[in-house]
């Protein structure tokens, strides 16, 4: 089989016995469906010991508002499992509700980081301490009770503005 100059000065394989021709457009579909096959990779694992684990609930009792420079910068929820109030975590969250870190009933610290498997441990200390490590506040910052909303409850009610009813437009 020699080699011949093809398209453009790229050599190109010729074989004037066979037949490849009409081969080749068959050929491409498989190569290209060969080449997809190997970029699709399906990965599983869970931890040690999952299947003996205890799924517990914990409820949150309170919450409070990180206040910076007269702003809300993040909030804080308390959870325990009922009967358990031993057994608390305080959740710390920036001001859209996304989860940024934990503190353990024991004062540990730990800031969960974007792609990482593990939250990261920053330090032991008091919640406030804590709160000021996850959010990156400074000294200035402190905690206000806010009132917690009962996300298992019904919305409250809010009485329809005359300016935005339908009726009152039409009339």
């Amino acid at each position: 089989m020699p080699w011949q100059p093809g398209v453009n000065g790229i050599a190109a394989l010729t074989c004037r016995n066979l037949a490849i021709r009409p081969i080749l457009p068959h050929m491409r579909i498989v190569l290209l469906l060969l080449r997809l096959a190997g970029c699709i990779t399906t990965t599983q694992s869970s931890p040690p010991g999952l299947s003996s684990a205890i799924v517990r609930r914990a409820r949150p009792i309170a919450a409070w508002g990180a206040v910076e420079n007269q702003m809300i910068t993040g909030y804080v929820v308390r959870f325990e499992p009922p009967g358990d109030p031993a057994r608390f975590i305080y959740s710390v969250r920036n001001e859209h509700q996304q989860d940024l870190g934990v503190i353990d009933s024991f004062g540990r610290v730990y800031r969960y980081r974007p792609h990482a498997d593990e939250p990261e441990w920053i330090g032991s200390g008091t919640v406030l301490f804590g709160v000021r490590r996850i959010l990156g506040s400074g000294p200035e910052m402190h905690l206000v009770e806010v009132e917690l909303f009962d996300e298992d409850a019904d919305p409250p009610a809010t009485e329809a503005d005359p300016a935005d009813d339908d009726s009152a437009a039409a009339g």
